[in-house]
């Protein structure tokens, strides 16, 4: 298995895991970032009810419940259509003024982009977190570090 697909079923298990922590623990602040080892959760939290979270998150991805691998805050769901609309605003601002229709047509088209960022996320994010190799996946460690105030959770996957 490659890097890429390993970092979009590291994904996929980090969204469920998030999912599962939202729900068993409200009010936890947390955020988490996925790499082709597996993840890292950033915020106050047990270790314990980290690795509960995540074994959980991976019998229920592999059970089927693939409406967890999406997650609604994830931040792929506003960097890509943000960027790509703020990149429509800056190539339609850097136009001659002689090109104003471009430029409007440019303009409309990034409020477009920014209009439509809910189905450009969901679609995204399909693309994005891939979990149909999870059969062999398994927690390898879950490791909780700290720097000052900082607390950090390293979450590797071996497949």
């Amino acid at each position: 298995m490659n890097p890429w697909q390993r970092l979009q079923q590291n994904h996929a298990l980090e969204h469920a895991t998030m999912y599962i922590l939202a729900h068993t623990t409200p009010g936890l602040r947390v955020y988490a970032l996925s790499d082709w080892a597996g993840f890292s959760v950033f915020g106050e939290l047990e270790t314990s009810a980290l690795i509960d979270a995540v074994s959980a998150a991976l019998q229920a991805l592999r059970s089927g419940n693939l409406t967890l691998a999406q997650h609604p805050r994830c931040g792929t769901n506003l960097a890509l259509p943000l960027g790509l609309a703020g990149g429509l605003v800056l190539t339609a601002l850097s136009l001659p003024a002689r090109y104003h229709y471009t430029q409007a047509a440019l303009m409309m088209l990034a409020g477009g982009v920014v209009g439509a960022r809910k189905p450009l996320s969901r679609k995204l994010q399909q693309v994005m977190t891939r979990i149909s190799d999870l059969d062999g996946a398994a927690i390898r460690s879950v490791e909780r570090h700290t720097a000052g105030s900082c607390l950090m959770h390293r979450v590797s996957i071996s497949y």
